[in-house]
């Protein structure tokens, strides 16, 4: 199992921040996380296609379900997006701490696969108001 570095995982919680803070967001923010994927997808699918996206949403979904295993009624759509399954004892994944969870590994496998300088670039293109400070995926171990 893989676990995220502590930047990645708060580069994750910053995202879902973010996206909770705009105007156009709903009162609730279970579906913060969603409009943080849906955000990625655009620019992912377009540098590896919707197969490509689906596959590195999957295997994040993977490794966040090795880390917190209430995420099974999880899975992945056709389109990459995650969608819940009917489970009524979970009304949302672990009070958001599986959405971190599973942005952070999709982050990590990106800073794996395409490297950190695209990955940042990525996400400064979605989210241009954020703030990169502190965001150090070098200083990490296990990277």
């Amino acid at each position: 199992m893989s676990i995220v570095s502590p930047s990645i995982r708060n580069l994750a919680r910053r995202l879902i921040v973010l996206e909770a803070a705009r105007e156009d967001s709903p009162v609730t923010n279970s579906g913060d996380a969603m409009r943080v994927y849906d955000r990625l997808r655009l620019p992912l699918s377009k540098l590896a296609g919707i197969a490509g996206f689906r596959s590195l949403m999957s295997r994040a979904l993977v490794m966040a379900k090795a880390e917190l295993p209430s995420l099974v009624s999880i899975s992945v759509l056709e389109d990459g997006s995650l969608k819940k399954l009917d489970c009524p004892e979970q009304d949302r994944m672990d009070d958001g701490k599986g959405e971190i969870v599973v942005l952070a590994h999709l982050l990590g496998l990106l800073v794996t696969f395409i490297g950190e300088p695209l990955t940042l670039q990525l996400v400064r293109d979605a989210w241009p108001s954020a703030s990169m400070i502190g965001i150090d995926f070098a200083s990490d171990e296990g990277l």
